[in-house]
């Protein structure tokens, strides 16, 4: 160990012997404080000149994602300085003889490596420190500063420094020419940048590639998480390279076989490989969110719905070749699920499949104008040939399980989350910008198999506005439709259509009944079912419109409300109830358009 020390201790001497080590030092500083002023200034402007609070400073000076954050930047500088900084560190060496004078000291290979190691973690302190100046700045000048995520993002960055340390120094150990050690470098962390998207189709690769991907792991630090895979990712990864750059130095002193060198190599490398299954399996994995406010973990609303599904649960992606609205391709599953990490944190056992397979409606002149005189599996190879993918990853809708109807979800990307009990439920994605579903959605999803739903009916007699219409005062829309993302039937509601001349039965299986601008009157028999209903305890929503609400007043009645004349104003956000009903138990307003009255 003394030995490490001393040639750490000599290394860091000869960087700064080195104009390279100034330099970079020089520009790092200056690069970073002009980054952190110019954030600083530009919100100070917008205070001056707009005046009121700022919210999330934290974030928006250090973690914030959309390029302003101080803690992405720094990890992209680190990207391009590190090459010029590790380039010179056996390289040198070698071009200059020293090398010899190493091998017959009293030391091994194993010292050289680890002691040249420490003296770059030591001038990485340096560094580091400028930034926990930044930092500590930050929170005398900021209320409520977020101290816990802002320096778990700089754990994180001085984490990507080490490795960054340690795959330069194993670079600079394969020339003696630095300015080559530094390209094989940069082309590395390239290839390390866009490794997870490499042979993402074959299973078989597929978690390999993607846990070696390095782009993404200091940006779980920088969001104010500490999860043992990423941290084990960077002790496997700096650990592995040291491995690699010791056998390369002991191979340069003793005489082996090509296959003996590339066997202990492929050794190390088999071995970083296997813990990093091992480390990455969701069972496995630890997490700390050191945000104040919680943001990288579900809210405990979803909390409690996860924790009450009890037993195994399956999400299985079925992927259309000709699905519209959403696509992914075989390339993209671990990317996919990523996007349920949080959820796999609280129910790790969660199983995930992907089904991809083509089908669309040949009939359509869509298809015969796209793809005429095709057969549906010509137009699939022509299709895969068009996104760029290998239609053998496709399967027709034939070889689906039966037991799964598509049918009714069009056939569109949809997940199917099954229970070890039998509840199934489909957690769809939307026409709308984002298309995916949010942890709104998600949670609502499983909730509909962890537990009961309310249930919401829609009276459609006698005209009222119903949500399996298409007019345009129907609820359709924002109710039922599958594709709407604020539809009831995706926050986490049964809704169900009434007919109390055909169905009156139902209304003992509802939780509310809405009853909304009916445009004839109700029959006494019909009053009689609503008013016992309400009588058992239940929700009932009355909705009516000055010239329609006289067919709903014999209801009213019954149930001791009436309309008054009055509007709804809104105005600087506030709404004003100009007139509303009187009785303690039941709350009204009536006369303008969208009145509303409710019992309960």
């Amino acid at each position: 160990m003394r030995a490490i020390y001393r040639i750490a201790r000599l290394e860091l001497s000869n960087l700064f012997y080195s104009p390279i080590a100034w330099l970079i030092l020089i520009l790092f500083v200056f690069m970073t404080a002009m980054n952190f002023t110019d954030v600083l200034w530009a919100y100070a402007r917008s205070q001056e000149f707009r005046g009121g609070g700022l919210s999330d400073l934290s974030r928006a000076l250090f973690f914030d994602a959309t390029g302003r954050g101080l803690w992405p930047k720094i990890s992209n500088l680190l990207y391009m300085i590190m090459p010029l900084l590790t380039m010179g560190l056996i390289s040198q060496e070698f071009s200059r003889g020293s090398i010899k004078l190493l091998f017959v000291a009293p030391i091994t290979s194993r010292h050289i490596v680890l002691g040249k190691f420490l003296g770059m973690m030591m001038y990485g302190l340096l560094m580091f420190s400028v930034l926990l100046v930044y930092v500590i700045l930050a929170g005398c000048w900021i209320e409520s500063f977020d101290w816990a995520a802002v320096l778990t993002g700089l754990l994180g960055l001085y984490l990507l420094f080490g490795t960054y340390a340690a795959i330069g120094l194993f670079m600079s150990t394969l020339t003696t020419y630095p300015i080559v050690a530094a390209i094989y470098m940069l082309a590395l962390l390239t290839f390390l940048r866009f490794v997870s998207g490499l042979w993402q189709e074959y299973t078989f690769v597929r978690d390999i590639t993607y846990w070696l991907a390095l782009d993404r792991r200091a940006g779980t630090f920088i969001n104010g998480m500490i999860c043992s895979e990423d941290f084990l990712y960077f002790v496997i990864m700096t650990a592995m390279f040291l491995g690699f750059a010791i056998l390369k130095l002991q191979f340069i002193r003793e005489r082996r076989s090509v296959l003996s060198k590339v066997g202990r190599f492929l050794g190390v490398f088999i071995v970083a490989m296997l813990l990093g299954y091992v480390t990455s399996r969701p069972m496995l994995r630890l997490y700390h969110d050191s945000t104040h406010t919680k943001t990288n973990t579900l809210t405990e609303a979803s909390q409690e719905i996860v924790s009450k599904l009890d037993g195994g649960l399956k999400m299985t992606t079925y992927v259309n070749l000709f699905g519209s609205v959403y696509n992914i391709t075989p390339a993209k599953v671990m990317a996919d699920i990523a996007r349920y990490n949080s959820y796999i944190r609280f129910k790790p056992e969660t199983k995930m499949d992907y089904v991809f397979y083509y089908y669309t409606d040949t009939t359509d002149g869509f298809f015969a104008h796209r793809f005429a005189g095709k057969t549906l599996t010509e137009a699939a190879k022509e299709m895969a040939k068009f996104q760029g993918v290998n239609a053998r990853k496709y399967v027709p809708l034939s070889k689906v399980d039966p037991d799964v109807d598509l049918r009714d979800e069009g056939y569109r990307f949809v997940v199917l989350l099954e229970r070890e009990n039998g509840e199934k439920t489909f957690l769809r994605v939307f026409n709308d910008a984002q298309r995916v579903p949010f942890e709104r959605e998600i949670s609502a999803a499983l909730k509909r198999i962890g537990m009961k739903l309310p249930s919401v009916g829609f009276l459609s007699d006698h005209y009222a506005r119903t949500i399996t219409g298409d007019r345009n005062r129907d609820y359709s829309y924002m109710v039922s439709e599958k594709l709407y993302r604020s539809a009831l039937i995706n926050q986490g509601f049964d809704v169900v259509d009434v007919k109390l001349s055909r169905n009156p039965q139902l209304l003992d299986s509802l939780d509310v009944l809405v009853i909304s601008e009916p445009r004839e009157s109700f029959t006494e028999e019909e009053l009689d079912k609503l008013y016992r209903y309400v009588e058992s305890g239940k929700n009932l929503i009355i909705a009516g419109k000055p010239r329609t609400n006289s067919y709903l007043a014999p209801l009213m009645e019954k149930l001791g409300l009436r309309f008054e004349p009055g509007i709804l104003v809104q105005k600087q956000d506030q709404i004003v109830d100009k007139n509303a009903a009187s009785m303690p138990s039941v709350r009204g307003a009536g006369g303008g358009p969208g009145a509303l009255g409710q019992a309960e």
